[in-house]
């Protein structure tokens, strides 16, 4: 994912030196139509088109070791990085999605207790806004329910 068209072309000036790369998002209009390129609008429109039962089959074929997301690092004592996360180091590890539309998601989050010893909090939401929380305790532990507008 890059900013915008200047860094595009950075990454296509040595596409032949990344041949796992197969495609480009840029969350501005590409400057000129290109094969691997494709605007964040016209991905999340894509998405948009993906089916449900779809989007749960590709779930189901998530593995533990997988990649989850990458956080980049500003660069301020050194070179700017991506730093790579796995799904077993998130808390939240198995999701039931029990609804879902191009509007709305109701899903259920399932986790384990928090390990400040394997657990590392590096993101944040900066600001959020809830409704309708609701913490009940159940026999193996507590569920939570909350709807989170960020």
């Amino acid at each position: 994912m890059l900013s915008d068209h200047r860094q595009v072309s950075k990454v296509l000036k040595n596409r032949d030196k990344l041949p796992e790369l197969r495609s480009v998002v840029v969350f501005d209009a590409p400057a000129r139509r290109q094969d691997d390129v494709v605007s964040l609008d016209e991905l999340i429109a894509g998405g948009e088109r993906v089916q449900a039962e779809e989007v749960l089959r590709r779930a189901g074929q998530v593995r533990v070791d997988d990649l989850a997301t990458v956080m980049y690092t500003s660069g301020t004592t050194g070179m700017p990085k991506g730093i790579q996360f796995s799904q077993r180091s998130l808390v939240f590890k198995r999701f039931e999605i029990d609804q879902l539309s191009s509007s709305h998601i109701k899903a259920r989050c399932f986790g384990e207790k928090i390990d400040p010893q394997r657990h590392v909090f590096k993101r944040e939401i900066k600001a959020a806004t809830y409704h309708m929380l609701t913490v009940d305790r159940e026999h193996n532990g507590y569920k939570a329910q909350v709807i989170f507008d960020v």
